[in-house]
Formats: structure tokens, sequence, C-alpha cells
């Protein structure tokens, strides 16, 4: 399976993107033909939990919510 990732060469400093087997760390650069490598793209994210500022993180939203929950249930099960 082919995705698109995207390079930098270490040569020429050039980004590029390219399809390619993601397995492969490095390819040659099609700009000057140097190693080029691959970039860690940045990681995806669900926006379900919406954006929230009173939160530092949404890990702390999550974790907010997540306790509400379990004391609804504590509550509907007593």
């Amino acid at each position: 399976m082919r995705v698109l990732l995207d390079y930098k060469c270490g040569s020429c400093g050039e980004t590029f993107e390219s399809f390619r087997d993601p397995d492969l760390q490095e390819i040659p650069c099609k700009f000057c033909t140097g190693p080029a490598r691959k970039l860690i793209p940045a990681p995806r994210m669900s926006m379900r939990l919406g954006v929230d500022l009173s939160f530092p993180t949404m890990a702390a939203k999550w974790d907010k919510m997540h306790d509400q929950q379990f004391k609804l249930e504590k509550e509907r099960d007593s």
C-alpha cells in the first residue's frame, strides 16, 4: 500500500511529498538525489469533545466528563 508522505532532504534541505510505502524511512531526494528522511506527521485529533479553554488539556476535559458519568451511574445504581 502506498501513501502520501512528507520527506525532508538532509543535503539540500528541501521538503517534498511522495507516494511511498509507509515503511520506507529514507528515499532519494527528488531535487538533488541526496538522502531524504521521512517526517513524522502531526497526530490526528478527534474534535468530538470540542474546544474548551477552561481545561488545560483535552485529557483533563475527558477525565472530568468520565468522572461525572461515573458519579451519575453510581447514583442511579444506589
